[in-house]
């Protein structure tokens, strides 16, 4: 059955540890709705001549642009000892994306070719109200024009069935709450284009197969996690005082 929402935002507390995982999911989304989205992968080496924590492929286009995930000053310093720095003829742009609350100290630390990024975590406590749907209750409402004498009888009538069908509607409410994490990606400096060539099918298929592979690997992760959790719950009932430690 069709249902309408209505989500109220109670409580909102920006949370300043922010960890690399949290900016990698944070710049897939930022990705997707920015019409990035051909490949999202991380940790690419093999395909661009050095190690990458964050690639993309421009829409509509083949250039491939690298996002180095930083979640401290230290690994920034620590990013200017790589011999490579960030150069390959395989990479269009290369960006730093950065928790927000370290951005004024960190520009000193990345250089003007480079693009910034902030991300910055939220953590929200949402009350959502759950109804019937509304159309159900309003084809009640049956009253024609014809059947009153004037138009502003007809309309004082519509209004008594529409508030009374309201009533009815509004009884249907069901009451959740939800604790939820929201990340945001605010692009602070564009990146200076650098001369690369675009990638082949051959380059662009094999970091497509990355991603892929990627992404199965985490989910193979995320199984045997569930998978040990469950063993360890059916052992801990098999024993003859396992109400003590459900």
């Amino acid at each position: 059955m069709k249902k309408e929402r209505i989500t109220i935002i109670l409580k909102e507390e920006k949370i300043d540890k922010i960890t690399t995982e949290d900016m990698e999911v944070a710049l897939v989304e930022y990705c997707r709705l920015h019409n990035k989205d051909y490949f999202c992968t991380k940790g690419v080496s093999s395909t661009l001549g050095h190690e990458c924590d964050f690639v993309y492929l421009s829409k509509g286009t083949f250039y491939a642009n690298e996002i180095e995930i930083k979640i401290s000053l230290a690994d920034l310093k620590a990013d200017k000892k790589k011999k490579h720095e960030h150069d390959s003829n395989l990479v269009k742009t290369t960006s730093f994306i950065i928790p927000k609350v370290l951005l004024e100290k960190s520009k000193e630390h990345i250089g003007e070719k480079y693009g910034i990024y902030t991300c910055e975590k939220v953590e929200r406590i949402l009350k959502i109200e759950e109804y019937e749907d509304w159309n159900k209750y309003a084809k009640e409402i049956d009253l024609k024009r014809e059947e009153c004498k004037s138009y502003e009888e007809y309309r004082e009538k519509r209004e008594i069935e529409y508030n009374l069908q309201r009533e009815k509607w509004k009884k249907t409410k069901r009451v959740k709450y939800k604790k939820q994490i929201k990340f945001f990606v605010s692009q602070v400096r564009k990146p200076k284009n650098k001369k690369a060539r675009k990638l082949n099918y051959e380059e662009a298929f094999n970091l497509g197969r990355l991603c892929s592979y990627k992404y199965w690997e985490l989910r193979k992760e995320y199984y045997v996690e569930d998978l040990m959790r469950t063993e360890e719950l059916e052992n801990l009932k098999s024993l003859r005082s396992w109400r003590e430690y459900v």
